[in-house]
């Protein structure tokens, strides 16, 4: 549905394509991601692990978020297979930034150095694009210095585009780092196009996108979220943030020469004549 309903809910992913099919590479900072999906690997242009230090960012096996977030950016589109991801052509690029140490961990083990340097790495290697489907907790001036480095300096000088999860409190504020300036702040919308009841919103947000129970890619086989390749429900602001990350790749195809502020702009213009964007 969240691609296209044939009513105002949907992001219009069709006929956006009549347009633009995507460009660049979209890094997906997250705790991991399926290399062997066939949905994703034909996608992969670069990765790395910030957590074991090397290029290989295979997930745990409850490990499943990154997998997900992926596949809704990016999966191989038009492939009678799976899922379609919002950027056709756009490249994946995979940052393992984190972690949960069982399945029964509600929250991930990270480090600011692992999500400021998967920042620094994926624009520092290419990345046009960085989705990330995380957030909360206290300011660190190490993430932002991240982030704006990454906006002014990622893309040959044009700069990044930085897009982030709004936070699933449902609280008036967006949650750290979202709210940092150079970031697009991503809340989340249902199948009746209200707020998702779940997601934060405010001043902070730049755009709201679909985000309940989105088709996604998963961990293949018995790991992720379910047996199978795929996962018919994937919910959250974090499952609205690659959808804004895929956008922005069929922006910056459109407009290969703008700078990250000029995307974000053209990113979160209204796209709809009833004013709601």
């Amino acid at each position: 549905w969240h691609m296209e309903a044939g009513s105002d809910v949907d992001c219009d992913a069709p006929e956006a394509w009549n347009i633009e099919r995507g460009a660049g590479v979209i890094a997906i900072l997250d705790d991991g991601m399926d290399m062997g999906h066939p949905e994703l690997a034909p996608k992969v242009v670069a990765s790395h692990d910030m957590v074991d230090g090397d290029n290989n960012p295979t997930p745990l096996p409850w490990d499943g978020h990154g997998t997900a977030c992926a596949g809704i950016a990016a999966a191989r589109t038009n492939n009678n297979a799976g899922i379609a991801g919002v950027s056709w052509n756009g490249g994946l690029m995979p940052v393992r930034v984190a972690y949960k140490s069982t399945a029964l961990d509600q929250h991930w083990t990270t480090t600011d150095n692992w999500l400021a340097g998967g920042i620094a790495w994926a624009y520092q290697n290419g990345a046009d694009v960085l989705s990330n489907s995380w957030g909360g907790g206290s300011p660190s001036e190490q993430i932002t210095a991240a982030i704006n480095a990454a906006s002014l300096n990622g893309r040959g000088g044009l700069g990044s585009v930085v897009v982030f999860a709004a936070g699933n409190d449902d609280q008036s504020t967006v949650s750290y780092p979202a709210i940092v300036e150079n970031a697009i702040a991503v809340a989340a919308t249902d199948q009746n196009d209200s707020r998702a009841n779940f997601s934060n919103y405010g001043t902070g947000v730049d755009l709201a996108a679909p985000g309940v129970d989105l088709p996604a890619t998963d961990i293949r086989g018995a790991a992720g979220y379910e047996p199978g390749d795929y996962l018919p429900d994937f919910s959250g602001t974090s499952a609205a943030c690659p959808v804004v990350a895929g956008l922005a790749s069929l922006v910056i195809g459109k407009y290969p020469v703008y700078t990250a502020d000029e995307v974000r702009a053209r990113t979160t213009l209204h796209s709809h004549s009833d004013g709601k964007g």
